[in-house]
């Protein structure tokens, strides 16, 4: 694995962590006084779909789908194919968590019980109704960005991708106020592409083909970037911004803050792999793991607060670490067990 590729999992194992970390806070009973910390890690969503958009990037880069004009029938099979590669590792994960809850939980299990679940994406599972919708439309988005990639020489090149970035921000804005899915799941899956979060998963994939070296800050560039993370978070701070981040769908408040994270991720990963190197490599672990954290934690923390219910009456810090370090360790011998079930699964990308 690319030292880059090795940022990224740090940056999407951090973000995972977040995801842990803010639903810690729908399961304990927190002292209004700790609540306001609640906001620092809503953000975490953010970030994920942001990766996305820089790893299928990436990937695009090796092996792209081509969208000239061929029949009909040809085309759809073609893409068709290709969308199936993407998404059938995450689809067929969430066929057996949506099995496992329901069947731990009890739940009448009948065929179409089974399909309600499924298609009302409960809970946390919202995002991957986001995710197959933006892996739908990520083609042609990397078709148009490689396109102004390629002509970039040309005179009016830039302004035409100006104007397009313009135009997804606009759209997703739009979408933004318009929720078009059932009103039982949860707000940003409500959606069209999930909102801003189209945005969001759009400028990963500017990144990945444009910005690749801002991922891979040389020396002189880190204390820049650290500085401007710094200071952009203590310029939220000061003005108060910072008490909008806890939005959803995310708000300009929200992308600003996840910006300010990313960018001090970026300057202070090198540092963390030399002088923190075991909790960076576990943070890395977990980042290579995420689609099965992200999966199974839910579960996994009603569970160990259904059968050890004691830990309501530790104080709020010990449950925290307990219940976050236990549902870490789980989830990662969920990954190794799949792993040897599975060992050709393809990485989710």
């Amino acid at each position: 694995m690319t030292k880059r590729l090795t940022v990224l999992d740090f940056w999407r194992g951090l973000a995972i962590f977040c995801v842990i970390i803010d639903h810690l806070f729908a399961w304990i009973n927190i002292p209004d006084q700790y609540q306001i910390y609640h906001q620092y890690f809503i953000f975490s969503v953010a970030p994920l779909f942001f990766l996305a958009g820089v790893t299928f990037a990436l990937s695009w880069n090796k092996k792209p789908l081509s969208l000239q004009a061929k029949s009909s029938r040809q085309k759809l099979k073609t893409t068709t194919s290709y969308y199936w590669h993407k998404v059938h590792s995450l689809i067929l994960s969430y066929l057996v968590v949506v099995l496992i809850t329901m069947l731990w939980n009890h739940q009448p299990l009948t065929l179409k019980s089974y399909l309600d679940t499924l298609l009302a994406f409960p809970h946390q599972f919202y995002f991957i109704l986001i995710y197959l919708q933006l892996l739908a439309i990520a083609p042609i988005l990397a078709h148009y960005i490689k396109k102004f990639c390629h002509f970039s020489s040309k005179k009016h090149s830039n302004t035409a991708f100006w104007l397009f970035s313009l135009a997804i921000l606009i759209f997703s804005l739009i979408c933004n106020h318009l929720p078009v899915f059932d009103p039982k799941i949860y707000l940003p899956g409500r959606l069209l592409f999930g909102g801003i979060e189209l945005f969001i998963f759009y400028c990963g994939q500017v990144t990945g083909f444009f910005g690749l070296k801002c991922l891979q800050p040389d020396e002189n560039w880190r204390p820049f970037y650290c500085l401007m993370g710094f200071f952009g978070l203590i310029a939220m701070q000061q003005t108060g911004f910072i008490n909008q981040i806890f939005t959803h769908p995310p708000a300009l408040a929200t992308i600003c803050y996840c910006s300010c994270l990313s960018l001090l991720v970026l300057a202070c990963y090198p540092a963390c792999k030399h002088y923190l190197s075991w909790p960076t490599k576990l943070i890395t672990i977990s980042g290579q793991q995420s689609l099965t954290i992200f999966l199974y934690h839910g579960l996994i923390i009603e569970k160990i607060l259904h059968y050890f219910p004691v830990i309501f009456t530790w104080p709020v810090l010990t449950q925290f670490v307990t219940l976050f370090a236990a549902t870490l360790i789980i989830c990662l011998l969920i990954s190794k067990i799949s792993a040897i079930i599975r060992p050709k699964t393809i990485h989710s990308s």
